[in-house]
Protein backbone atom coordinates (compact mmCIF):
# COMPACT_ATOMS: atom_id res chain seq x y z
CA UNK A 1 0.00 0.00 0.00
CA UNK A 2 2.77 2.46 1.00
CA UNK A 3 4.51 1.71 -1.97
CA UNK A 4 1.45 2.47 -4.12
CA UNK A 5 1.27 5.94 -2.16
CA UNK A 6 4.86 7.18 -3.17
CA UNK A 7 4.71 5.99 -6.62
CA UNK A 8 1.35 8.34 -7.03
CA UNK A 9 3.05 11.03 -5.19
CA UNK A 10 6.50 10.68 -7.52
CA UNK A 11 3.78 10.75 -10.28
CA UNK A 12 2.35 13.75 -9.59
CA UNK A 13 5.89 15.34 -8.67
CA UNK A 14 7.50 14.43 -12.21
CA UNK A 15 4.17 15.94 -13.79
CA UNK A 16 4.80 19.19 -11.80
CA UNK A 17 8.09 19.70 -12.07
CA UNK A 18 8.78 21.24 -15.53
CA UNK A 19 6.10 24.05 -15.03
CA UNK A 20 7.34 24.72 -11.49
CA UNK A 21 10.78 25.33 -12.85
CA UNK A 22 9.75 27.62 -15.65
CA UNK A 23 7.52 29.82 -13.38
CA UNK A 24 7.55 29.65 -9.76
CA UNK A 25 10.63 31.35 -7.69
CA UNK A 26 12.53 28.14 -6.65
CA UNK A 27 9.68 25.90 -7.58
CA UNK A 28 12.06 23.23 -9.21
CA UNK A 29 14.14 23.09 -6.33
CA UNK A 30 11.11 22.46 -4.07
CA UNK A 31 9.87 19.37 -6.14
CA UNK A 32 12.57 17.45 -6.42
CA UNK A 33 13.19 18.41 -2.48
CA UNK A 34 9.70 16.59 -1.93
CA UNK A 35 10.98 13.92 -4.71
CA UNK A 36 14.13 12.84 -2.96
CA UNK A 37 12.02 12.35 0.17
CA UNK A 38 9.02 10.08 -1.41
CA UNK A 39 12.18 8.35 -3.30
CA UNK A 40 13.87 7.38 0.20
CA UNK A 41 11.03 7.03 1.93
CA UNK A 42 10.15 4.57 -1.52
CA UNK A 43 13.53 2.73 -1.10
CA UNK A 44 13.05 1.91 2.70
CA UNK A 45 9.83 0.50 1.76
CA UNK A 46 10.90 -1.48 -1.31
CA UNK A 47 11.76 -4.68 -0.68
CA UNK A 48 12.58 -5.77 -4.31
CA UNK A 49 16.58 -5.76 -5.46
CA UNK A 50 17.09 -4.90 -9.17
CA UNK A 51 21.01 -5.31 -10.25
CA UNK A 52 22.24 -2.31 -11.93
CA UNK A 53 22.42 -2.70 -15.53
CA UNK A 54 26.01 -2.25 -17.83
CA UNK A 55 24.21 1.24 -18.96
CA UNK A 56 23.24 2.23 -15.43
CA UNK A 57 26.91 1.42 -13.93
CA UNK A 58 28.84 3.66 -16.88
CA UNK A 59 26.35 6.09 -15.59
CA UNK A 60 27.30 6.16 -11.97
CA UNK A 61 31.14 5.92 -13.10
CA UNK A 62 30.83 9.24 -15.09
CA UNK A 63 28.75 10.59 -12.90
CA UNK A 64 31.16 9.84 -10.28
CA UNK A 65 34.39 10.75 -12.66
CA UNK A 66 32.35 14.22 -13.14
CA UNK A 67 31.99 15.39 -9.38
CA UNK A 68 35.59 13.85 -8.10
CA UNK A 69 37.48 15.83 -10.57
CA UNK A 70 35.44 18.60 -9.27
CA UNK A 71 36.32 18.08 -6.36
CA UNK A 72 39.87 17.29 -6.82
CA UNK A 73 40.28 20.83 -8.85
CA UNK A 74 38.67 22.81 -5.82
CA UNK A 75 41.13 21.22 -2.91
CA UNK A 76 44.22 21.80 -5.31
CA UNK A 77 43.73 25.46 -6.24
CA UNK A 78 42.00 26.06 -2.91
CA UNK A 79 38.70 27.00 -4.29
CA UNK A 80 35.82 27.89 -2.32
CA UNK A 81 33.65 24.66 -1.07
CA UNK A 82 31.12 26.96 -2.83
CA UNK A 83 32.01 25.82 -6.34
CA UNK A 84 30.86 22.55 -5.47
CA UNK A 85 27.52 24.04 -5.50
CA UNK A 86 25.68 22.80 -8.75
CA UNK A 87 27.99 19.76 -9.16
CA UNK A 88 26.79 18.32 -5.90
CA UNK A 89 23.17 18.57 -7.64
CA UNK A 90 24.20 15.26 -9.14
CA UNK A 91 24.81 13.50 -6.37
CA UNK A 92 21.75 15.27 -3.74
CA UNK A 93 19.15 13.62 -6.63
CA UNK A 94 20.54 10.14 -7.15
CA UNK A 95 17.83 8.65 -4.77
CA UNK A 96 15.67 10.08 -7.76
CA UNK A 97 17.70 7.37 -10.02
CA UNK A 98 17.72 5.01 -7.62
CA UNK A 99 13.74 4.54 -6.25
CA UNK A 100 12.61 5.73 -10.14
CA UNK A 101 14.37 2.18 -11.52
CA UNK A 102 12.39 0.05 -9.14
CA UNK A 103 8.78 1.53 -9.73
CA UNK A 104 6.05 0.48 -12.09
CA UNK A 105 4.82 4.16 -12.18
CA UNK A 106 3.08 4.96 -15.85
CA UNK A 107 5.45 7.26 -17.86
CA UNK A 108 2.54 9.69 -19.29
CA UNK A 109 2.67 11.95 -16.30
CA UNK A 110 6.64 12.59 -17.42
CA UNK A 111 5.36 12.87 -20.93
CA UNK A 112 2.63 15.56 -19.60
CA UNK A 113 4.66 17.32 -17.25
CA UNK A 114 6.94 18.14 -20.14
CA UNK A 115 3.89 19.34 -22.60
CA UNK A 116 2.49 20.87 -18.94
CA UNK A 117 6.35 23.04 -18.73
CA UNK A 118 5.78 24.01 -22.79
CA UNK A 119 2.65 25.67 -21.67
CA UNK A 120 3.37 27.41 -18.89
CA UNK A 121 6.93 28.66 -20.95
CA UNK A 122 4.52 30.51 -23.68
CA UNK A 123 1.73 31.09 -21.04
CA UNK A 124 4.43 33.10 -18.83
CA UNK A 125 6.09 34.33 -21.88
CA UNK A 126 3.07 35.94 -23.53
CA UNK A 127 1.83 37.80 -20.49
CA UNK A 128 5.44 39.38 -19.85
CA UNK A 129 5.91 40.52 -23.59
CA UNK A 130 1.94 41.40 -24.87
CA UNK A 131 0.59 42.49 -21.09
CA UNK A 132 3.63 44.04 -18.91
CA UNK A 133 5.16 45.20 -22.31
CA UNK A 134 8.52 43.53 -21.11
CA UNK A 135 11.45 43.88 -24.00
CA UNK A 136 12.31 39.80 -23.37
CA UNK A 137 10.49 37.46 -21.52
CA UNK A 138 12.27 35.84 -18.56
CA UNK A 139 9.96 34.17 -16.27
CA UNK A 140 11.60 33.52 -12.68
CA UNK A 141 14.73 32.75 -14.19
CA UNK A 142 17.79 34.75 -15.98
CA UNK A 143 16.71 35.31 -19.74
CA UNK A 144 19.11 32.80 -21.07
CA UNK A 145 17.96 29.90 -18.92
CA UNK A 146 14.60 30.67 -20.06
CA UNK A 147 14.94 30.53 -23.85
CA UNK A 148 17.28 27.28 -23.17
CA UNK A 149 14.65 25.17 -21.35
CA UNK A 150 11.83 26.41 -23.44
CA UNK A 151 13.92 25.05 -26.22
CA UNK A 152 14.81 21.52 -24.56
CA UNK A 153 11.23 21.38 -23.52
CA UNK A 154 10.04 21.79 -27.08
CA UNK A 155 12.16 19.31 -28.69
CA UNK A 156 10.86 16.89 -26.39
CA UNK A 157 7.21 17.64 -26.96
CA UNK A 158 8.29 16.88 -30.62
CA UNK A 159 10.61 13.48 -29.75
CA UNK A 160 7.16 12.80 -27.87
CA UNK A 161 5.02 13.20 -30.76
CA UNK A 162 6.83 10.87 -33.50
CA UNK A 163 6.32 8.58 -31.58
CA UNK A 164 2.12 9.09 -30.07
CA UNK A 165 0.87 6.47 -31.94
CA UNK A 166 -3.23 8.69 -31.72
CA UNK A 167 -3.75 11.43 -33.61
CA UNK A 168 -4.68 13.86 -30.72
CA UNK A 169 -1.81 12.88 -28.52
CA UNK A 170 0.17 13.81 -31.83
CA UNK A 171 -1.24 17.37 -32.13
CA UNK A 172 -0.99 18.29 -28.69
CA UNK A 173 3.00 17.07 -28.37
CA UNK A 174 3.34 19.36 -31.45
CA UNK A 175 1.29 21.80 -30.21
CA UNK A 176 3.65 22.07 -27.37
CA UNK A 177 6.64 21.70 -29.54
CA UNK A 178 5.67 25.17 -31.65
CA UNK A 179 4.29 27.01 -28.44
CA UNK A 180 7.36 26.29 -26.73
CA UNK A 181 10.02 27.49 -29.53
CA UNK A 182 8.01 30.82 -29.67
CA UNK A 183 8.39 31.37 -25.84
CA UNK A 184 11.86 30.72 -26.64
CA UNK A 185 11.90 33.34 -29.40
CA UNK A 186 9.85 36.04 -27.16
CA UNK A 187 12.93 35.29 -24.70
CA UNK A 188 14.98 36.88 -27.29
CA UNK A 189 17.93 34.21 -26.54
CA UNK A 190 19.38 33.54 -29.96
CA UNK A 191 22.30 31.40 -28.81
CA UNK A 192 19.54 28.81 -27.38
CA UNK A 193 18.05 29.00 -30.88
CA UNK A 194 21.33 27.14 -32.52
CA UNK A 195 19.81 23.84 -30.76
CA UNK A 196 17.26 23.46 -32.94
CA UNK A 197 18.81 22.48 -36.24
CA UNK A 198 21.41 19.91 -34.55
CA UNK A 199 18.22 18.39 -33.28
CA UNK A 200 16.23 18.23 -36.15
CA UNK A 201 19.54 17.33 -38.46
CA UNK A 202 20.01 14.35 -35.79
CA UNK A 203 16.22 13.16 -36.54
CA UNK A 204 16.73 13.03 -40.03
CA UNK A 205 20.42 10.76 -39.68
CA UNK A 206 18.55 8.48 -36.91
CA UNK A 207 15.42 8.26 -39.12
CA UNK A 208 13.09 7.07 -36.12
CA UNK A 209 10.31 5.98 -38.06
CA UNK A 210 12.24 4.55 -41.41
CA UNK A 211 11.80 7.18 -43.57
CA UNK A 212 12.48 6.78 -47.41
CA UNK A 213 15.39 8.74 -48.72
CA UNK A 214 12.75 11.02 -50.16
CA UNK A 215 10.78 11.54 -46.93
CA UNK A 216 13.45 12.76 -45.07
CA UNK A 217 14.87 15.09 -47.52
CA UNK A 218 11.29 16.47 -47.82
CA UNK A 219 11.46 16.98 -44.14
CA UNK A 220 15.30 18.28 -44.79
CA UNK A 221 13.73 21.51 -46.93
CA UNK A 222 10.52 22.12 -44.82
CA UNK A 223 12.98 22.64 -41.79
CA UNK A 224 15.33 24.59 -43.86
CA UNK A 225 12.36 26.84 -45.17
CA UNK A 226 10.74 26.88 -41.37
CA UNK A 227 13.93 28.38 -40.65
CA UNK A 228 14.59 31.08 -43.14
CA UNK A 229 10.89 31.72 -42.48
CA UNK A 230 12.16 32.28 -38.22
CA UNK A 231 14.73 34.01 -39.34
CA UNK A 232 12.41 36.82 -40.96
CA UNK A 233 10.13 36.87 -37.86
CA UNK A 234 10.90 41.00 -36.46
CA UNK A 235 11.43 39.46 -33.16
CA UNK A 236 14.13 36.70 -34.53
CA UNK A 237 15.84 38.80 -37.55
CA UNK A 238 17.20 41.52 -35.43
CA UNK A 239 18.97 40.14 -33.19
CA UNK A 240 20.25 37.73 -35.52
CA UNK A 241 21.91 40.52 -37.66
CA UNK A 242 23.42 42.18 -34.62
CA UNK A 243 25.14 39.24 -33.70
CA UNK A 244 26.29 39.18 -37.40
CA UNK A 245 27.16 42.41 -37.40
CA UNK A 246 29.33 42.27 -33.76
CA UNK A 247 30.69 39.13 -35.15
CA UNK A 248 32.81 41.09 -38.26
CA UNK A 249 33.29 44.35 -36.32
CA UNK A 250 35.27 41.93 -33.60
CA UNK A 251 37.37 40.30 -36.65
CA UNK A 252 37.84 43.51 -38.33
CA UNK A 253 37.97 46.49 -36.14
CA UNK A 254 39.05 44.43 -32.66
CA UNK A 255 35.60 45.72 -31.22
CA UNK A 256 35.14 44.14 -27.90
CA UNK A 257 32.43 46.17 -26.31
CA UNK A 258 29.45 43.97 -27.69
CA UNK A 259 27.76 41.10 -26.12
CA UNK A 260 29.46 38.61 -28.28
CA UNK A 261 32.42 40.84 -28.73
CA UNK A 262 33.45 40.15 -25.09
CA UNK A 263 32.93 36.35 -25.90
CA UNK A 264 34.91 36.26 -28.55
CA UNK A 265 37.18 38.05 -26.20
CA UNK A 266 36.89 35.64 -23.90
CA UNK A 267 37.39 32.37 -26.09
CA UNK A 268 40.77 34.12 -26.88
CA UNK A 269 41.68 35.37 -23.75
CA UNK A 270 41.35 32.13 -22.34
CA UNK A 271 42.63 30.09 -25.23
CA UNK A 272 45.98 31.98 -24.41
CA UNK A 273 45.52 30.87 -20.35
CA UNK A 274 44.86 26.88 -21.57
CA UNK A 275 48.47 26.98 -23.36
CA UNK A 276 50.12 28.30 -20.08
CA UNK A 277 47.92 25.59 -18.31
CA UNK A 278 46.92 22.56 -19.94
CA UNK A 279 46.92 19.72 -17.72
CA UNK A 280 44.98 20.87 -14.14
CA UNK A 281 43.66 24.47 -15.81
CA UNK A 282 43.39 27.43 -13.38
CA UNK A 283 41.07 26.17 -10.63
CA UNK A 284 37.21 26.47 -9.85
CA UNK A 285 37.07 30.52 -9.15
CA UNK A 286 40.16 32.28 -10.48
CA UNK A 287 38.66 33.46 -13.98
CA UNK A 288 38.66 37.16 -13.35
CA UNK A 289 42.36 37.20 -11.98
CA UNK A 290 43.78 34.89 -14.53
CA UNK A 291 41.56 37.69 -17.17
CA UNK A 292 43.30 40.72 -14.93
CA UNK A 293 46.86 39.30 -15.61
CA UNK A 294 46.64 39.01 -19.09
CA UNK A 295 44.96 42.67 -18.76
CA UNK A 296 48.24 43.63 -17.08
CA UNK A 297 50.44 41.56 -19.34
CA UNK A 298 48.43 44.01 -22.58
CA UNK A 299 47.59 40.79 -23.95
CA UNK A 300 43.75 41.49 -24.15
CA UNK A 301 41.88 44.42 -24.20
CA UNK A 302 42.29 46.58 -20.64
CA UNK A 303 38.28 46.95 -20.57
CA UNK A 304 37.51 43.15 -21.13
CA UNK A 305 38.63 41.87 -17.36
CA UNK A 306 35.60 44.24 -15.79
CA UNK A 307 32.58 42.96 -18.21
CA UNK A 308 32.32 39.60 -18.34
CA UNK A 309 32.22 36.56 -15.23
CA UNK A 310 32.78 33.75 -17.21
CA UNK A 311 34.27 32.22 -20.68
CA UNK A 312 30.87 31.45 -22.16
CA UNK A 313 31.60 28.15 -23.54
CA UNK A 314 30.83 24.99 -21.53
CA UNK A 315 34.34 23.15 -23.33
CA UNK A 316 36.52 26.15 -23.09
CA UNK A 317 35.48 26.41 -19.28
CA UNK A 318 35.84 23.17 -18.16
CA UNK A 319 39.22 22.61 -20.32
CA UNK A 320 40.30 26.24 -18.92
CA UNK A 321 39.00 25.41 -15.02
CA UNK A 322 39.96 21.92 -14.74
CA UNK A 323 41.91 21.33 -17.44
CA UNK A 324 41.94 17.94 -19.57
CA UNK A 325 40.31 15.75 -16.71
CA UNK A 326 37.50 18.17 -16.68
CA UNK A 327 37.17 18.50 -20.46
CA UNK A 328 36.99 15.12 -20.86
CA UNK A 329 34.59 14.21 -18.04
CA UNK A 330 32.25 17.02 -19.37
CA UNK A 331 32.48 15.14 -22.63
CA UNK A 332 31.51 12.02 -21.50
CA UNK A 333 28.85 12.89 -19.45
CA UNK A 334 27.30 13.94 -22.65
CA UNK A 335 28.70 11.39 -25.21
CA UNK A 336 27.94 7.57 -23.16
CA UNK A 337 24.34 8.81 -22.57
CA UNK A 338 23.56 9.91 -25.81
CA UNK A 339 25.58 6.84 -27.47
CA UNK A 340 23.05 4.72 -24.99
CA UNK A 341 20.02 6.34 -25.99
CA UNK A 342 20.63 6.51 -29.76
CA UNK A 343 21.32 2.69 -29.39
CA UNK A 344 18.16 2.26 -27.59
CA UNK A 345 16.10 4.12 -30.47
CA UNK A 346 16.75 1.43 -32.66
CA UNK A 347 16.00 -1.62 -29.93
CA UNK A 348 13.29 -0.39 -28.59
CA UNK A 349 9.77 -0.41 -30.34
CA UNK A 350 6.49 1.38 -30.46
CA UNK A 351 6.11 3.99 -27.05
CA UNK A 352 8.65 2.67 -25.20
CA UNK A 353 11.17 4.66 -27.98
CA UNK A 354 9.86 7.73 -26.54
CA UNK A 355 12.46 7.51 -23.27
CA UNK A 356 15.61 7.26 -25.35
CA UNK A 357 14.28 10.01 -27.96
CA UNK A 358 13.62 12.37 -25.22
CA UNK A 359 17.15 11.72 -23.77
CA UNK A 360 18.43 12.58 -27.19
CA UNK A 361 16.91 15.54 -27.46
CA UNK A 362 18.00 16.46 -23.70
CA UNK A 363 21.67 15.42 -24.42
CA UNK A 364 21.68 17.47 -28.28
CA UNK A 365 20.13 20.67 -26.79
CA UNK A 366 22.34 20.41 -23.58
CA UNK A 367 25.81 20.30 -26.13
CA UNK A 368 24.74 22.93 -28.24
CA UNK A 369 23.78 25.64 -25.33
CA UNK A 370 27.53 24.33 -24.34
CA UNK A 371 29.02 26.38 -27.49
CA UNK A 372 27.55 29.60 -26.09
CA UNK A 373 27.40 29.17 -22.60
CA UNK A 374 28.77 27.72 -19.56
CA UNK A 375 25.48 25.16 -19.03
CA UNK A 376 26.26 24.27 -15.69
CA UNK A 377 27.47 27.18 -14.25
CA UNK A 378 23.24 27.54 -14.08
CA UNK A 379 21.66 26.29 -11.25
CA UNK A 380 18.29 25.79 -13.02
CA UNK A 381 20.01 24.27 -15.90
CA UNK A 382 21.78 21.71 -13.57
CA UNK A 383 19.01 20.33 -11.69
CA UNK A 384 17.19 20.41 -14.98
CA UNK A 385 20.00 18.16 -17.13
CA UNK A 386 20.52 16.00 -13.89
CA UNK A 387 17.11 14.98 -12.80
CA UNK A 388 15.81 14.24 -16.34
CA UNK A 389 19.11 12.17 -17.11
CA UNK A 390 18.02 9.90 -14.04
CA UNK A 391 14.44 10.07 -15.23
CA UNK A 392 15.09 8.71 -18.05
CA UNK A 393 17.58 6.23 -17.36
CA UNK A 394 15.79 4.73 -14.65
CA UNK A 395 12.81 4.72 -16.92
CA UNK A 396 14.88 2.62 -19.71
CA UNK A 397 15.37 0.24 -17.07
CA UNK A 398 11.68 -0.14 -15.91
CA UNK A 399 8.60 -2.31 -17.18
CA UNK A 400 6.28 0.50 -16.38
CA UNK A 401 3.71 0.78 -19.28
CA UNK A 402 4.24 3.95 -21.59
CA UNK A 403 1.01 4.11 -22.86
CA UNK A 404 -0.45 7.39 -23.70
CA UNK A 405 -3.56 5.76 -25.64
CA UNK A 406 -5.50 5.48 -22.71
CA UNK A 407 -5.37 9.53 -21.79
Amino acid sequence: MYGSVTEKMASVLLLLFPAMLMTVPDGGSTILVLLIIVSSIGLLLSKNSIPLSKNEKHLLVIISAYILIYIFNVWLFNSSISELDNTSRFLLLLPIFFYLRKSTLNHKYFYYGILLGALSCISIASYEIFYLGMHRSHSVQKVVSFGGLSIILAMMCFSIGIFSTTLHTKILFYSGTVLAIWASILSGSRGTWLAILPCLILWIYLNPKKWSVKARGAIAIVSCLIIIVSYNLPVVKPRVDRAINEFNLYYTDNAIHTSLGYRLEAWHASTITIIDNPLFGIGEGNFNNAMQQLSDQGLVNPDFPNKINHVHNGYISALLHQGVPGLLSLLLLFLIPLIVFSKALNLESNERRIIPAIGISLIVSTMTFSLSDVYFLQHQYTIFFAAFLYVLYAFMNTHSTDNLKKT
